[in-house]
């Protein structure tokens, strides 16, 4: 077995900007690591490292070698840690050494300190962020945190979230992490007709399986909710006062996407669970899933079908939800054609919220005629069609599923239109769409015609 250094090496040749050379290689010959060393390290601790290295003594020729190398310069990258991480290969120089013996350096340089101040969107809003943060604390990955940010969504609501965070992976793994944190948030529910301060502290476990990648967090929060002006009407002001809410949480995702804004193949799947009154005076069980497929059935022409659902029960003595932890449907991403919390009970344009949703979507994306796949401009836009259904209501435990399923498909809303879609980098896109609502209920706030979003999620 090889030795692990780290220390620098003299004299060697350089993989990831290789000189030229007046020989071939051949990549079959035999050829074995002896030696594996680390320039660069300053806080970062060598028994982290020395499992995402070790494979590199395995090989057994030169070929074997390089994709070792690389395999593990790809597991250092992945800690999040470095700023750079480069290769040198070069034959051994220890005494005794074969002319098929190697040495392998990775030279590392360590990311300390980042942040920034950085504007976004999502979701249909605009998000304005500082964040500061502190890379590999005490030197095996960890990491600090502490961000504020503001949002501002015209129609539905602004926010101010002050967010602190430390994470650690469990045995080097960056797949599997511990993350504690506190946060302190004031929002202004503009369409709903309330307004929110909440502190709380929460504790998470991420870690992969073969069904995809999970979440276990526990939230307990405080919370204050209040008439957002004088003319709140009586449904929305009778919910206000403070809560405490604690929480568990297990969300599973599953996604095979090529790409998350505009795949060609692949699918999503993500289910949510939540049981809220651990403690506190909130009881609830709230499950949420959504469902998205691609196929690619001609050339760049692309079909998308999307299914979301969701349910929720209040527990208790009164069995009550209050309006900040209902489920809202409409907006220019999801139900198109209605505005945001467009769809459902109003109350003098408040929107209340529902126990229950459903909604199914279905595009077809065809590309602008911009060379797209070629790398060009074309690759951020497509144009689609697209129809989506959906409805809002409740679940009612004491009913067959058979009348709970037809008490929420008998109001359902229908729109259809076409548009373009512009990808924002890979966390977000833009539509611009022609939406015809078809089917809707009074006292849902419609928007046919022209209608803008942008957001991270979408159906």
């Amino acid at each position: 077995m090889g030795t692990v250094h780290a220390k620098e090496m003299e004299g060697h040749s350089h993989m990831d900007n290789p000189a030229p050379r007046t020989r071939s290689i051949d990549f079959k010959q035999p050829a074995k690591v002896q030696r594996v060393l680390i320039e660069g390290l300053v806080r970062t601790k060598e028994d982290l490292l020395i499992p995402k290295i070790q494979d590199t003594f395995s090989a057994e020729n030169f070929e074997e070698v390089v994709r070792q190398c690389v395999e593990s310069k790809a597991q250092l990258q992945e800690l999040g840690i470095f700023k750079t991480v480069k290769i040198t290969v070069d034959t051994c120089k220890a005494p005794g050494a074969s002319v098929s013996d190697y040495d392998v350096k990775f030279i590392v340089e360590e990311k300390r300190f980042e942040g920034g101040i950085h504007t976004s969107a999502g979701n249909n809003d605009v998000e304005s962020s500082l964040t500061l943060g502190l890379n590999n604390l005490f030197g095996r990955a960890e990491k600090l945190t502490a961000r504020y940010a503001h949002t501002r969504n015209f129609r539905s609501r602004k926010n101010n979230q002050a967010h602190v965070q430390f994470m650690k992976p469990l045995n080097g793994n960056p797949d599997v992490r511990l993350i504690l944190g506190g946060y302190s948030t004031n929002t202004d529910v503009l369409l709903s007709g309330y307004k929110e301060a909440s502190k709380g502290i929460q504790a998470a476990f991420t870690f992969p399986s073969t069904l995809g990648s999970h979440n276990i967090q526990w939230d307990g929060v405080w919370r204050d909710l209040r008439a957002l002006s004088r003319t709140t009407p009586f449904p929305i002001r009778e919910q206000a006062g403070h809560t405490l809410k604690s929480s568990v949480q297990h969300t599973v995702t599953s996604d095979t996407r090529d790409d998350k804004i505009l795949p060609h193949a692949g699918y999503l799947l993500k289910a949510v669970q939540e049981y809220a009154g651990l403690g506190g005076n909130v009881e609830f069980v709230k499950l949420n899933t959504e469902l998205q497929v691609n196929k690619e059935i001609l050339p760049y022409i692309v079909v998308q079908l999307s299914a979301a659902c969701g349910t929720m029960w209040g527990l208790g003595k009164d069995k009550r939800v209050t309006v900040n932890d209902k489920f809202f449907l409409g907006g220019p991403l999801t139900l198109r054609g209605f505005h945001d919390r467009g769809v459902g009970p109003h109350v003098e344009g408040n929107a209340l919220g529902a126990d229950a949703y459903w909604l199914c979507a279905a595009h077809i994306y065809t590309p602008l005629p911009f060379k797209p796949g070629l790398g060009g401009f074309g690759d951020f836009f497509r144009s689609h069609a697209f129809v989506n259904v959906g409805n809002v209501g409740a679940v009612e435990l004491d009913k067959s599923l058979r009348e709970n399923i037809e008490q929420l498909s008998e109001e359902f809303r229908l729109a259809y239109g076409l548009g373009l879609v512009l990808k924002l980098g890979n966390i977000a896109r833009m539509e611009l769409n022609y939406v015809v609502p078809v089917r809707f209920m009074n006292g849902d706030c419609v928007n046919p015609g022209v209608q803008f979003g942008v957001g991270m999620t979408f159906l």
